[in-house]
Order: C-alpha cells, then structure tokens, then sequence
C-alpha cells in the first residue's frame, strides 16, 4: 500500500468516524432530573396531621375550609356546611410532599404564562392557598398555579408555585389542583330521588295554577292530571321533568335557613314515592338564584315488608339529615324542573309540537334533510350533540346549528338545545336514548 492510499483510507475513515459521533448526538436526550431535596412546605411535610384550617383566596372565590371532629371538613364561611373532606385531604397530602424542582420565571410579566399572577387580580386564575395549624400557625403558604404533565424523568406531574410577596416561580413535584367555585368543595348532592320511585308529583305556585301529575306503577310514564283549562291540552313532551324532579339535586350554595329571606312569591312542591316517602320543598327565586328548602317524612304504603319500610325510613332520615337547617342555592335545571308552571306547559288541541314540524320526508316541507319522516331526533344520543337518525347532528345549548340544518323558528331552535342541555342532565324527553358518556 503505498502512502497515498494508506492516507486517503485514513482520511475517509476519519470522516466516518466523525459523521458516526455527530449522528450520536443529534440523537434526544432523555435526561433524568432528580428531584431538588428542598421541600416545598417544610412545617407541613413535618407535621401533616396538624393541618386544622386551610384558605383559598382567587378573584372569584374566598373560602375557609376547617377540620371538624372525626377527621371530616367542613366550610366555615358556609357556618361548617360539609366539605369534600376526601378532596381536601388530598390536596394537603399532595402540598406536604412537594419537592422543588426547578426555579422558573421571576419576570413579573411572564407569570400568568404559568397561572401565578397575583390571584386578585383581574382576569387571574391563580389561586392562594395557606395552611394552619389549630392554633394559627402557617404550615404551607403558595400562589398554586397550572399543572404540567410528565414534570421531569422521574416525576410523573408537576404544579407551578411561588410564595407570596416573591416574583421567583418554581416547578414543584405533584399534581395540585384547586378548583375555582364554592361547590367544587361542598359536598353538592342535597338529595335523590329515583324517578322511576316517583307516583306524585304536586307543585302549587303562589301565583297561577297548581300542576298535579301521577303514575299507578313505577315503569309507567307519569301524566298530568290536573284539569285544564277548557280548548287547552298539555305540550306533547313537556311532562318529562316532572319524574325527575329529586334525581341528583345538586346545589351551587348553601346558607343557614335564618341568612335567607324567602320571598312571598314562591312555589310549594310535594312528592310522593312508590316505597312511602314524602319530599316537600319550599322553592323561590332570590336575587335571580333559585333557592330552596327540602324536608321529607315516612308515610309508609299498604302491604309494606318490614325491609322495605326500613329502608324508606333510612332514606328519609338522610334527607332530613342533611337538609334540616339549610337553605340550597340550586344549580339552574334542578330549579327550573321544580318549579314548572301549568300555563307554560299548555298548547291548543291542534297545535303541532314544534319539533314534529321538523320530522318530514328528506327534502319535504319542514323535513330534515336525511330524517326518516316520524324519526325521534333525540334518539342515539342526538340531543347531546351526538347524531340524529339520518345523520344529523344536534346543537348543543348555546351552540349555533350545525351545516345541513335548514332555517327555523327561534323557539323551535330553542326547544332543541333546551333538549340537548336536559339530555346531558339526564332529564331527556320520553323515549330518548341516553347521551354516549364523554
């Protein structure tokens, strides 16, 4: 081999060599980042079971969460209505464990990049939480931000937080959610009532006529029957709230009896079940919310058993038990399910339910395009925005229609997002198939 081509060899394999190393590095990375050893909130981790009282202060909520005896919480503003104790022991446990992973930002500017604005702040979605012990002392204090997922190699989330009066934003080991409303924290379920165990339903406003509606056995549908006004019958569809009436009663706020003034104006309502329960409720509206009362008594049925007496009577005595005392800020559709007025439900005897008018031939005057004529256009789900048979896609409430739709009346565009809001509660119209979970 002479030199020449011994040094053309070497410089070639020179040159591989080093495409080799480079194509090496430009290979990713993957870095394990051990955790900082700094804990987050030293005094908490020290000591988690002396967390006594935890603070949330954001721009649009302030709540005082307090440990009561046995371990549960309550929520003082609420005079120590129950809490989600479940939640708030792990939102504690979660806060004790943090670690300090890497500092962020201090640049004033870029903190709402990662939600650690000043949490008064308008438009902020940061939120301040402080933990104390039962005799005043803070154990953990932090502005807590977003969450991001996979925060290094070995930790699998992580939570952005600073401490107050400091502009440095630090990643911080675990996921630490705090939610931004009153009921986020609140145990909400007031109370529930299958309908299929409602024969009775009775709601008496003080102002027009009462609505009476029943049923002679649970699978049956439950019709109205009150007498109505002469040339007048019920709304075709408009009956099937009334069973579901007590199904997840859920609130949005609560108050002691004697903070709320219940107005003159206001609707009494009576259920009867199947299995001898009696649910009462004193409903009104005040400053625009819709407030209400629950009691409930054992009145028991002809040829009851012994269990199954006993198990009505357990079921009231939860419902007087969490509802004697309080008044219930009610989420929007339990409300307005509650308190239907008899002259909103009537229609003449010749009138077309309006969305009957939109169930013709494809093609045909007032017809769907693709909607078999008689099609039920809840069905499969429809109402929930999933689609009609023929293919055609419901609006959800508030959602303009969707292409292929043609124009409509507003009240009939109305009823059908109306319809898609009661079937995502589960309060859809008789004979509709229930949404596909999301």
């Amino acid at each position: 081999m002479t030199p020449k081509t011994f040094l053309s060899l070497a410089v070639v394999t020179l040159l591989a060599v080093l495409g080799a190393v480079a194509a090496v590095l430009s290979q990713p990375v993957i870095t394990t980042v051990r955790v900082n050893s700094e804990l987050a909130f030293k005094a908490l981790n020290a000591h988690p079971e002396a967390a006594a009282r935890m603070s949330i202060e954001g721009r649009e909520l302030t709540v005082n969460l307090v440990r009561l005896a046995d371990g549960v919480w309550g929520a003082a503003d609420r005079a120590n209505y129950p809490a989600k104790s479940d939640e708030i022991k792990e939102v504690l446990s979660k806060m004790a464990d943090m670690h300090l992973i890497e500092a962020k930002t201090n640049r004033k500017e870029r903190l709402s990049r990662l939600v650690l604005e000043e949490p008064t702040a308008d438009k902020s979605k940061s939120s301040l939480v402080k933990v104390f012990d039962d005799k005043g002392q803070v154990l953990a204090e932090a502005i807590i931000g977003r969450t991001r997922g996979r925060a290094t190699g070995v930790e699998r989330a992580g939570t952005y937080i600073r401490r107050p009066n400091e502009q440095q934003a630090w990643l911080a080991s675990g996921a630490v959610r705090i939610l931004p409303r009153m009921a986020d924290w609140l145990n909400v379920t007031v109370l529930h009532v299958e309908a299929k165990n409602v024969r009775l339903v009775e709601i008496t406003p003080t102002k027009g006529s009462a609505i009476v509606a029943e049923k002679n056995v649970p699978d049956e549908a439950i019709k109205v029957t009150t007498a109505l006004p002469e040339k007048k019958k019920i709304r075709d569809g408009s009956t099937s709230r009334f069973a579901a009436g007590l199904t997840n009663v859920d609130l949005d706020d609560v108050k002691r009896v004697a903070d709320v003034k219940f107005p003159e104006e206001r609707f009494a309502v009576k259920y009867l079940t199947f299995d001898g329960m009696e649910v009462n409720a004193t409903l009104a509206k005040i400053d625009d919310k819709g407030w209400a009362t629950f009691s409930a008594k054992f009145i028991g049925k002809e040829g009851q058993s012994v269990a199954e007496a006993k198990a009505a009577r357990d079921a009231v005595d939860t419902i007087n038990k969490t509802a004697t005392g309080w008044a219930y800020q009610l989420q929007p559709h339990v409300y307005e399910r509650l308190t239907v007025k008899l002259e909103d439900m009537l229609a003449d005897p010749d009138e077309v339910a309006p969305l009957q008018q939109f169930q013709g031939l494809p093609g045909g005057p007032g017809g769907i395009p693709g909607m078999p004529q008689g099609a039920n256009p809840f069905g499969g789900g429809a109402a929930a925005g999933g689609m009609a048979p023929g293919g055609i896609p419901l609006p959800r409430a508030g959602e303009p229609l969707p292409p292929g739709f043609p124009p409509m009346p507003p009240e009939v565009l109305k009823q059908l997002q109306d319809a898609a809001a009661a079937a995502e509660r589960g309060d859809a119209p008789a004979g509709a198939t229930p949404p596909p979970a999301r």
